[in-house]
């Protein structure tokens, strides 16, 4: 899964095996964007509550270019 606030984006993430893009609404907020993606994960049935995730993202959000963050999350119950 992938969530991205650029369409662009996405669309070429299609091309990418077992990547699952989805556009989200732009935010500052790391921990937001975290919270929706985790939401997202379990509505489209991709993970579970409790599975454990490997998030990475360019920081501060919106303006990297390049990963440079990377953090190991356990989806809540």
């Amino acid at each position: 899964m992938a969530a991205t606030f650029d369409r662009q984006t996405a669309d070429g993430l299609l091309l990418s095996w077992g990547v699952t893009p989805f556009v989200i609404n732009q935010s500052t907020d790391f921990e937001q964007v975290v919270r929706h993606a985790e939401v997202l994960l379990i509505q489209e049935r991709l993970a579970q509550p409790g599975d454990i995730v490997i998030i990475v993202a360019g920081l501060p959000l919106g303006k990297a270019q390049d990963t440079n963050n990377v953090m190991i999350r356990r989806l809540s119950e």
